[in-house]
């Protein structure tokens, strides 16, 4: 791992933005769009909260004197999911399709995109919804996103930058104790010279903190490098409780 850190990425070569946005926007086939339609095209959800899934209909119409098959139903997220759908609409049939929006660990607007896809066009949607809205959480800590088992952080990472040989450079990262036994934080850093306590040094249930996070190089840094600290105290995988450090000259 050391020998890695110290490696330059190499360069690569980004798509454009618009390349980009006809991934996850992808324009209606000029083929199959005007052989189906979707209503509504746009569901507006207002507020929500986030305790329990909602249900979703629209309706889906074939507008040709043609049966149409219904090739793939693609969701812009795995919050959203098609729970019901058709596979062939035949001549100017319509179907209900139903979908589920999970709104459990959002909060903020969101809008979220079904994309309906048929033989006519296989690369193409012929018809798209969105739906969109507002989740209200109900969690006390949402302004603390991170998740380490019961211990809640603004963040898993933070950047060092000026670092210089003897002097100390610190950030702090807000936390929270979410559970109903005291947490203690220690952790294993894998770069000599970076240290973690926690403000204060034992978390009660429900009280608010910081982990400070200092790095004292013993020797002066030639290049910026990542590193991670591996934080041990609360219960969660190994994979979840692992901060990861930028050091930058």
């Amino acid at each position: 791992m050391a020998a890695m850190m110290g490696t330059t990425a190499q360069q690569r070569t980004l798509p454009s933005r618009e390349a980009l946005d006809s991934l996850v926007n992808p324009p209606l086939s000029d083929i199959a769009a005007s052989m189906i339609a979707i209503e509504p095209t746009t569901i507006d959800l207002g507020e929500v909260g986030d305790d329990a899934p909602i249900n979703i209909l629209f309706t889906i119409a074939n507008t040709t004197t043609e049966p149409i098959t219904i090739t793939d139903i693609r969701t812009s997220c795995s919050c959203l999911k098609v729970t019901s759908g058709v596979e062939q609409l035949a001549a100017a049939e319509s179907a209900k399709l139903r979908a589920e929006f999970n709104p459990r660990g959002r909060n903020g607007e969101f809008l979220l995109r079904v994309l309906v896809y048929t033989s006519q066009d296989a690369t193409r949607p012929a018809a798209r919804l969105d739906i969109e809205g507002m989740v209200v959480a109900s969690d006390i800590w949402g302004h603390l996103p991170e998740s380490m088992g019961r211990l809640r952080l603004s963040r898993k990472s933070v950047t060092l930058d000026g670092v210089r040989r003897a002097i100390t450079r610190t950030e702090r990262i807000a936390i929270a104790n979410s559970g109903t036994r005291d947490i203690r934080l220690t952790a294993q850093s894998t770069t000599p010279g970076i240290t973690l306590r926690t403000e204060p040094e034992i978390l009660a249930p429900g009280a608010e903190g910081d982990i400070v996070i200092s790095y004292t190089p013993t020797e002066e840094v030639t290049t910026d490098m990542e590193t991670m600290l591996v934080v041990e105290g609360c219960e969660a995988r190994a994979s979840e409780r692992v901060i990861r450090i930028t050091i930058k000259r």
